[in-house]
C-alpha cells in the first residue's frame, strides 16, 4: 500500500470553475504505484502556517506519524508512505517514519521548461520514478 501524503491527490484536484479534476497523476506514475505498492490512499497535506514554530510542525508530524501508522499498520516492504510538501515537515515526519521502520518515498521528475520570452515559461513535470528517503548513517 502506498499512502500519498502530499498536495498532489491521484485523481488531481477539483477546480471549481472549470468543474473538473486537474494535475492528477500521470498514468505512468498510477502504473508504477500500483506495481510496487498495490494499493494508493490519499491522505490531504496538513496546511501548515509559516508563523508555525518548529515545535509546532514537530508536534503535526507527530500526529502525522500516528495517522500513518494507523492507515498502514506495522512497517513492511509492500507499504510506504509518499511523502512530499513543506520541507521541514517533511524533513521530521520522514525520520520519525524512518526510526520506526517506515519506507518513505517521494516521485522525481523530469522537468520541462520551454520559453515562451517576454519572461513567461511553461513548465512540464514527467514522472520519472519513486526515490526512497533513507537514514544517512
Amino acid at each position: 500500500m502506498l499512502l500519498n501524503l502530499s498536495n498532489h491527490p491521484v485523481r488531481g484536484v477539483w477546480n471549481p470553475q472549470k468543474e473538473r479534476y486537474e494535475n492528477a497523476w500521470s498514468p505512468e506514475q498510477v502504473s508504477a504505484a500500483h506495481a510496487e505498492f498495490g494499493e494508493i490512499i490519499d491522505e490531504p497535506f496538513p496546511i501548515i502556517p509559516p508563523e508555525y514554530s518548529g515545535e509546532e510542525v514537530r508536534q503535526l508530524a507527530m500526529t502525522y506519524l500516528e495517522k500513518c501508522k494507523t492507515v498502514l499498520g506495522a512497517p513492511c516492504d509492500g507499504n510506504a508512505v509518499m511523502l512530499s510538501g513543506e520541507i521541514i515537515f517533511c524533513s521530521m515526519l520522514s525520520r520519525m517514519l524512518l526510526d520506526v521502520g517506515y519506507r518513505v518515498v517521494c516521485a522525481t521528475t523530469k522537468r520541462i521548461v520551454t520559453d515562451l520570452g517576454e519572461g513567461r515559461i511553461i513548465k512540464d513535470f514527467k514522472f520519472v520514478r519513486f526515490r526512497e528517503y533513507g537514514n544517512i548513517k
